[in-house]
């Protein structure tokens, strides 16, 4: 069964047509928050950082969470996965309006992708331009997530204006098992 974050598609937007949609069985929602960092998304860091947090707020204090920061180093908000408590949201979001900014000079996206696939997560919330290095590699990593049951979703919310861009998170998904959202 996919795993879809019902409190995710209410904040980032609707599944993109013909994409498959249900619900994670009951249970405990081990979810990794990847935010590309890169030099096309800082003007988008402060609606990132709203939406992220009004996505950790909404989870239960049963959830686990962690935050990648795919800059020009792997930016991770804690080694292992945190309880949504109260106090680790409220952390989160201090991590998040101090690290969100662009990356500096070239990054490695393959890199944050592969740290938050060893987190153990059931589901990684990709949140990104599209506008990526090494597309090869990220699909190689979406392919070992599906052998992992670790579904990537995507938005297109953030997508630049190239076409590939959008099709890569559309590929990523795919290849994973995730979803797709599109606004």
């Amino acid at each position: 069964m996919r795993y879809l974050p019902i409190l995710f598609l209410a904040i980032f937007g609707p599944v993109a047509s013909g994409a498959p949609a249900t619900t994670q069985s009951a249970g405990q929602r081990r979810v990794i928050f990847l935010i590309d960092a890169g030099e096309h998304m800082v003007d988008k860091a402060g609606d990132i950082r709203a939406r992220v947090s009004v996505a950790i707020g909404a989870m239960s204090a049963d959830d686990h969470f962690n935050i990648v920061i795919a800059n020009n180093q792997a930016l991770v908000f804690r080694p292992v996965l945190l309880d949504a408590t109260e106090s680790a949201r409220d952390l989160a979001g201090v991590f998040l309006r101090s690290t969100l900014k662009p990356a500096g000079g070239k990054w490695e996206i393959t890199h944050q992708l592969a740290i938050a696939l060893e987190k153990s997560p059931t589901a990684i919330e990709f949140i990104s331009d599209g506008d990526l290095p090494d597309p090869n590699g990220l699909l190689d990593l979406a392919r070992k997530a599906r052998e992992m049951k670790v579904p990537i979703n995507t938005t297109l919310r953030y997508k630049s204006g190239k076409y590939e861009a959008s099709g890569l998170l559309r590929k990523i998904a795919t290849e994973s098992g995730g979803i797709v959202r599109d606004e």
